[in-house]
């Protein structure tokens, strides 16, 4: 897991291949919320992530 609270960005370097893990569905629930179909996804990501501004991720290892 990475975390940036800065008000930049910053390059995480990574020291080999791995699996971002991304939210599918999501946003603001009211008293009628659906949330079927939400989920997650793993994206391969290799060399380097950008960490925008007040962001975070998730990492797996493809090891």
């Amino acid at each position: 897991m990475a975390v940036n609270p800065d008000d930049h960005a910053h390059v995480l370097v990574l020291s080999g291949r791995a699996r971002r893990v991304e939210p599918i569905g999501g946003g603001a629930l009211d008293t009628a919320a659906d949330t079927r179909g939400w989920g997650l996804r793993l994206v391969a990501v290799d060399g380097r992530v950008r960490l925008p501004a007040h962001s975070g991720l998730v990492l797996i290892s493809s090891a």
